[in-house]
Order: structure tokens, then C-alpha cells, then sequence
């Protein structure tokens, strides 16, 4: 077994073992935290984004199995393409997103995200998984498995949908519980607000160029030396 792919599994038994404690394990006690019984523990998008690390960290797994890690396969396999596709579009960046505005407003004021009574149910090695390793095993990730990225046209409308999608959710539990999922909401005006979702909406739109920019700093020499590498192969095979 390959590095690459001791470390895809240790990230799916990291994460599935995470997203398994959470929702068997994790009950808020109190009437004060039980206020969000419409969806669960679904209304949060750091959820949400365990769930993106667990499918893509499989996908990862199944394409060192069966798939290809070569900087530029001659025939990418689908699985190739599904993995590269999420990587950019969906892990990379909400990894990132979750985990920089968590502990940015943890730094201003824990009560805007996750005020101190949370920590009597939901323990601190959990909390580090789902919003600072996130972080670590895509930077990881970024740097020990090369990929493609996809068109900017396909990987935007991806992330729009997924991002419309949640958006719509934070209104469709304010609208059934009358109150909002995140407390840094409740203390802003309407415009304020609006401003927040724009921002909010913007970040991980940033970091997907990001994400592609450090990909093509890492991988991109190495990706031209191949691809020319089988050009020349390809000639000298039609000369002779």
C-alpha cells in the first residue's frame, strides 16, 4: 500500500468515525440548544461539509485502487475525473470556508458560533475534526495527489447550486423555527445581513482559484514535462 493511499484511508476512517460520533453521540441537552429540532443536526454547513470530506476521501480511495494518480493520465478514468471535480469544486474550498470563518468568529466571539455552554456536549477533539482538520488533510491532499481542474464554467455552477441550496435552507428553518442557525445573525441589520451571505458566498468562490493557483504552482511543471514527455514518445512511435 502507497502513502497516498495509506493516507486516503486513514482520512475516510478519520472522518467517517467523525460524522458517525456526531450524529449517534451528540445530543444538545437543554431546551436553550434544542431550538433547531427542524433539521437536526443538518442545519449546520459544517455538517454539511463532513459530509463532502467523507464522499470525497472515498472517491480519493477507490481512484488509487482503481483509478490513476499520474499528474497526466494518457486515459483518466471517470473516477479520475469525479475526484479532481470534487476536490475543486466542493472539498477544497467549503474545507477551507468552514474552517477559516469558524475560527475567525471564535477569535471576535465564540457566542456568534459556538457559545461556551456547547462545550459540555460536543468535545473538544470533535470540534478539532470538523473545523481545523478539515483544513489540515486538504492542505495535505493539495500537495501529495496531482489533478486537473475543471472548467471554470462547470466548477462555478457546482458551487452556486450547492451554495443556493444551503442559503435557501438557513431560510426555510428561520421560517419554521423563527430563529436563525447562526447567532452571528441574530445581531445583524438586513443589510448588514445580506452583506454577511454576499461574503459568506464569495469565500469559497476565492479559495477555489486559490486552490487552483497553489495546484498549478505544485503540479504544473510536472504536469507539462509529462504531457510532453508522451508527445515525444507518440512521435517517435510514428517514425518508426
Amino acid at each position: 500500500m502507497g502513502i497516498v493511499t495509506l493516507f486516503h484511508l486513514v482520512a475516510v476512517v478519520h472522518f467517517y468515525f467523525g460524522f458517525y460520533y456526531d450524529q449517534k453521540y451528540i445530543t444538545e441537552p437543554d431546551q436553550k440548544f434544542r431550538k433547531f429540532e427542524f433539521g437536526g443536526r443538518f442545519i449546520y454547513l459544517t455538517i454539511w461539509n463532513l459530509v463532502f470530506q467523507c464522499i470525497y476521501f472515498t472517491v480519493a480511495l477507490l481512484n488509487d485502487l482503481i483509478g490513476s494518480n499520474e499528474p497526466v493520465p494518457k486515459n483518466k478514468p471517470l473516477i479520475r475525473k469525479i475526484r479532481d471535480y470534487l476536490f475543486a469544486t466542493f472539498a477544497f474550498p467549503f474545507a477551507f470556508n468552514v474552517g477559516l470563518m469558524f475560527h475567525v468568529l471564535m477569535i471576535i466571539d465564540r457566542n456568534l458560533v459556538m457559545p461556551k455552554e456547547v462545550d459540555e456536549f460536543f468535545p473538544f477533539w470533535l470540534n478539532h475534526l470538523v473545523h481545523t482538520n478539515v483544513m489540515i488533510f486538504m492542505a495535505i491532499e493539495l500537495f501529495i495527489t496531482p489533478r486537473k481542474y475543471p472548467c471554470i464554467k462547470s466548477a462555478m455552477a457546482g458551487m452556486v447550486i450547492i451554495q443556493a441550496i444551503y442559503l435557501g435552507w438557513i431560510f426555510c428553518i428561520k421560517a419554521n423555527t423563527d430563529r436563525w442557525v447562526y447567532n452571528v445573525l441574530s445581531v445583524l441589520s438586513w443589510p448588514e445581513r445580506i452583506g454577511f451571505f454576499a461574503f459568506s458566498l464569495s469565500i469559497p468562490i476565492t479559495l477555489y482559484f486559490l486552490g487552483q493557483f497553489i495546484n498549478n504552482l505544485v503540479w504544473g511543471s510536472k504536469t507539462k514535462e509529462e504531457t510532453t514527455s508522451k508527445k515525444k514518445k507518440a512521435k517517435a512511435g510514428k517514425s518508426a
